[in-house]
């Protein structure tokens, strides 16, 4: 019996080491993929929010060089 049970688990173990030695580039080139689309995604997603802030930065300077104000620029304009 113990004969046995040492060869089923000889075996599987055999098995399993079997596939994994033959999918090591498999699994380099499946993580390869992912971190790329991720790099992808990364970066179309910098440069919307590069434009986003290059947007508000424009705008804010058009305000500050033609003087308009803000209620936020005067506190006691606020109201109380």
């Amino acid at each position: 019996m113990r004969f046995l049970v040492g060869l089923v688990i000889g075996v599987a173990g055999g098995w399993v080491i079997r596939s994994i030695a033959e999918s090591p580039h498999g699994v380099g080139v499946e993580l390869m993929s992912v971190a790329l689309k991720t790099k992808d995604q990364v970066e179309s997603w910098a440069a919307a929010e590069y434009e986003r802030v290059s947007d508000i930065t424009a705008e804010a300077r058009s305000r500050l060089d033609s003087g308009v104000e803000t209620k936020a620029s005067h506190p006691r304009s606020a109201v109380h």
